[in-house]
């Protein structure tokens, strides 16, 4: 009689432990989705910017400035 009990809870236990798993399963699928929508989106916009950028000249020039004002050391000792 005590034997099937512990079968019986050994068998809970891992029915539970096999749900909570599917669980973490299913929520790392959406945020890997949801992950690579937020890549692609970010991709499209660089391609904008870019574009925007070069036909424009400007954000070279800014950045070439930006570049020059840059301290020598930054942090450290």
């Amino acid at each position: 009689m005590k034997r099937k009990r512990k079968v019986e809870k050994r068998n809970i236990k891992t029915k539970i432990a096999a749900v909570i798993l599917g669980v973490l399963i299913i929520i790392s699928t959406i945020q890997a989705v949801e992950l690579v929508e937020i890549k692609n989106t970010v991709e499209e916009l660089s391609v904008k910017v870019s574009q925007y950028s070069s036909s424009t000249g400007k954000s070279s020039d800014i950045l070439k400035k930006n570049i020059e004002n840059l301290p020598g050391m930054v942090g450290g000792c």
